[in-house]
């Protein structure tokens, strides 16, 4: 992030959702997505995640490169988990984005009735700017999605500011890998399944009052980067 960034976080991003939540009760509404990679050797992008658990997490140890992974995706409300959903191919393109959102997301929110009121969020990762990911979210979320190339954009280089970066996945990686060594990808599914169901709506609720706390330090800091020590 650069430093001509910053003011745009501050301003353009952290207030308008502050504001967003103030008059329009975004926090009720907004559901957070992300997406992140398990491998089974046990390596984690200290970058994209960041622990923030009851207990002191595992070490984690790096392994050789190369060994088998899966790509997860959660979505994350203030009262559910949505997820996870494991991508079968190794490489996450727009049209296997999309595939995840029309099969799996849409239905769910669908029959939890909230398909007509959520507020879609994403990041600007390069399969979400696909044109035809862009025109079905403009189908499925008219005026209710925030992202790369919508209506109302995503802050670039801003993971720091949604609670699947700050928490969910810290807290999923820290239950996926204790334990013995997982020995292929079958079983990292299933630990991160029994992970996710962990998640209680009682610490979602903690989670996004957290995830109001770092908008305003970001608009209070001039839109540096949150880090915060839990």
């Amino acid at each position: 992030m650069q430093e001509e960034d910053y003011p745009r976080r501050a301003e353009a991003k952290c207030a308008e959702l502050i504001d967003q939540i103030e008059s329009a009760n975004l926090i009720n509404r907004i559901l957070f997505s992300d997406k992140a990679t398990f491998h089974t050797c046990g390596t984690v992008n200290r970058h994209n995640c960041r622990i923030w658990t009851d207990e002191k997490p595992p070490n984690f140890l790096e392994c050789e490169q190369d060994t088998p992974k899966v790509n997860v995706w959660l979505g994350m409300t203030q009262s559910k988990m949505y997820g996870p959903f494991f991508f079968a191919e190794v490489t996450v393109t727009g049209p296997v984005h999309l595939d995840m959102i029309e099969q799996f997301l849409e239905h769910q929110l669908l029959t939890d009735g909230i398909l007509v009121i959520v507020v879609f969020q994403q990041e600007g990762a390069l399969c979400h700017y696909a044109i035809i990911e862009r025109d079905c979210l403009d189908r499925r979320f008219p005026g209710r999605w925030i992202g790369r190339g919508g209506t109302q954009p995503w802050a670039a280089h801003s993971s720091d500011l949604t609670p699947l970066y700050f928490f969910a996945w810290g807290f999923t990686k820290s239950k996926v890998y204790t334990g013995r060594r997982i020995g292929d990808l079958a079983e990292i599914r299933n630990r991160t399944i029994d992970a996710v169901q962990k998640i209680t709506p009682l610490m979602l609720e903690s989670v996004f009052w957290e995830t109001i706390y770092h908008f305003e330090i970001c608009r209070v800091n001039d839109g540096r980067h949150v880090e915060t020590n839990k």
